[in-house]
Order: C-alpha cells, then sequence, then structure tokens
C-alpha cells in the first residue's frame, strides 16, 4: 500500500510531501493505449460489471452507449446506470440490464441489484458537482478485490494546452473541472482508495487535419519526459480497494 503524504509531513505544500506524491504518481504510470474503449471491454471480461453513465454523450444520429455495448458483450453481467431517463429507456427497450440511477446520490448503493468486480466510470467524472460521492458510493458497491476504472480529458493534451494558453477554447461548456494524476491520487486516498495505475489513450484520430502539427510537438516533449502523455486526448485511472 502506498503512503500517502500525511504520513510523513503534516504540511501539503512542503517538498517531502511533493516528493511523495510524485514518486506515488511516477510507480503508477503505465504505457499509452490505442482505445480506452477496448482497455475497459479487456478488463470486463468475464467480469460482474457496473457501467456509471451508460448512456454516454453522442451527437445525434450516432448509436447510443457505444461503450456499454462492447462491456455487455464479454462481461458475465453487465449492469448500467445512467441519469438519462430516454437513454435508460431506450437501451431497455433493447434488453440491457440498466437503471436509471444517480452514482452520487446517498441512496444509490441500496439501489444496485448486486455488487460488482468492477466498475467502469468512462469520461463522466469531469461532468459530476460531487466526484468523491461517486467514489464513495462505487467502493460500497465493489467486491473485495475490486477495482474501479474512470477516464477522463486529458488536460495535459497538447492542443488543448497550447490552444487554450493561445486562448482558443475548445471544451465541452459542461466540464467542471479537469483531473491530473496528482489530484486523482488525492481523491482516491480520500474516499478509501488508491491510485495503482494511470495511462493515456493515444487514439490516432485525434491527430487528424489541422491538429497535425501539435501531434510532432507533442511527441517532443516525450522525448524530454517519458511519462509525457501531452499526445493522449484522455487519461485512464484505475483504482483499487485500500
Amino acid at each position: 500500500m502506498t503512503t500517502h503524504w500525511s504520513a510523513v509531513t503534516s504540511d501539503p505544500n512542503s517538498r517531502i510531501a511533493r516528493q511523495v506524491r510524485q514518486r506515488e504518481v511516477a510507480a503508477a504510470y503505465r504505457p499509452s493505449v490505442e482505445s480506452r474503449l477496448a482497455y475497459f471491454a479487456d478488463a470486463s471480461r468475464g467480469a460482474t460489471v457496473l457501467n456509471l453513465g451508460c448512456v454516454d454523450q453522442v451527437p445525434d444520429g450516432y448509436q447510443i452507449a457505444p461503450l456499454h455495448r462492447r462491456l455487455a458483450a464479454v462481461a458475465a453481467r453487465c449492469v448500467g446506470v445512467d441519469v438519462d431517463r430516454a437513454g435508460i429507456a431506450a437501451l431497455l427497450g433493447e434488453g440491457f440490464e440498466v437503471l436509471y440511477a444517480d452514482a452520487t446520490d446517498p441512496g444509490f448503493v441500496s439501489e444496485m441489484p448486486c455488487r460488482f468486480d468492477v466498475v467502469i466510470a468512462g469520461e463522466i467524472i469531469e461532468h459530476l458537482v460531487d466526484p468523491g460521492g461517486m467514489l464513495a458510493n462505487t467502493r460500497r458497491v465493489l467486491e473485495p478485490g475490486g477495482r474501479l476504472l474512470l477516464s477522463a480529458p486529458n488536460p495535459y493534451w497538447m492542443a488543448v494546452a497550447v490552444g487554450e494558453t493561445l486562448g482558443w477554447y475548445s471544451g465541452n461548456v459542461d466540464h467542471v473541472a479537469d483531473y491530473r494524476p496528482y489530484g486523482v491520487a488525492e481523491l482516491a486516498a480520500r474516499t478509501g482508495f488508491e491510485l495503482t495505475a494511470w495511462r493515456g489513450e493515444a487514439n490516432p484520430a485525434f491527430w487528424k487535419g489541422n491538429r497535425r502539427p501539435f501531434h510532432w510537438l507533442a511527441r517532443a516533449v516525450g522525448v524530454v519526459n517519458p511519462h509525457a502523455i501531452a499526445d493522449c486526448g484522455s487519461i485512464i485511472y484505475e483504482l483499487a480497494v485500500r
């Protein structure tokens, strides 16, 4: 189990506290993968899975729930939850096991039909006012030895970092926060988890068209820092119960 910075100092701004956190984050780094959807599906194979935010945000005309369909195809049991009533109704009509539920609500745990080996939270934490509530509820519905896999947009992504520095805002206006490995490690510790791994999603599709020069710049950053994920659109985090 990773030593929390508070075990060695009471000052979160101290050099030793930062060193402890930096070692924790460095130890959890893993090489990037090409697709977070494929990675989540591999992690769910043969498991009892809870998929938070199962409807997904997709443009008009696209099939809803692309991740949930992949998880349900490989999991032993896959339960989906979302606050999108229309999306839940549509998925119920297709025969999926889904529920209307808010993962941050105090009554969430009592609404779950079972406990789970794996909980997936793909690209939803950045939308939440109460991310700690979601993690606390997740911990209570996990089986012993279970794990939470979540992803969020990468704030280090070169196209965003450079663009926003120059005043070109390109984010989603319903995002309320960014999540870096250093902050996720602290959020995990405060909710009974430990950050065990994090990695980027280096999807080549991100770098088509006018983003290509940013890709070259991101690769240059990677030469200086092998752990840089400036070429990745999202970060995948894996949390285990402490």
